[in-house]
């Protein structure tokens, strides 16, 4: 059992560091996705607010879904939600596509955070605030590589795409 608890922690972490790299792949990618997908200020501003738009209803109603069903459950439906648009997004040269796609980005995050977080407190009864502290570590250390990450890519002329593509497929696996 206590193997299992360290396997499930630690995807659980990782999970967590993929909400806060989606957070900045976006910052700093968009002037390259402006560019490519001929965006205006109000457009672009429109991904990151439906982004958070998505994130905000999935933790909402994460908390009850994860009460009904198990956490571990809810917590893969988030990946797959994250790592498929994620896919999408880095595809598609439509706006309202895109629309959608980061939407979805922002309610695999939430479905992540809202599963993930009773999840860690369940495991780890007595060391709450410990296990927490971590546990949101690992977003700050996902919101620190994304940057780094989408800045790499774009300084090497690749297109911003690749790096959504491969995020996803690296989230989905």
């Amino acid at each position: 059992m206590v193997e299992r608890r360290w396997l499930i922690t630690s995807g659980a972490f990782i999970c967590m560091s993929f909400i806060g790299m989606s957070r900045t792949f976006l910052g700093t990618g968009l002037p390259a996705i402006r560019s490519t997908l001929d965006l205006n200020i109000l457009q672009a501003g429109t991904l990151t607010a439906f982004l958070q738009c998505g994130f905000s209803i999935a933790v909402f109603i994460g908390g009850p879904i994860s009460d009904v069903f198990k956490k571990r459950t809810v917590l893969i439906l988030g990946c797959l939600s994250m790592g498929a648009n994620l896919l999408l997004f880095g595809f598609s040269e439509w706006f309202w596509l895109n629309l959608v796609g980061i939407a979805f980005i922002g309610i695999g995050g939430g479905l992540i955070e809202s599963s993930s977080n009773p999840l860690m407190i369940q495991l780890f009864p007595g060391r709450e605030a410990t296990v927490m502290q971590l546990h949101h570590f690992f977003f700050a250390v996902g919101s620190l590589a994304g940057p780094v990450i989408m800045g790499a890519v774009l300084m090497r002329s690749l297109p911003w795409q690749w790096a959504y593509m491969g995020f996803g497929l690296f989230v989905l696996m």
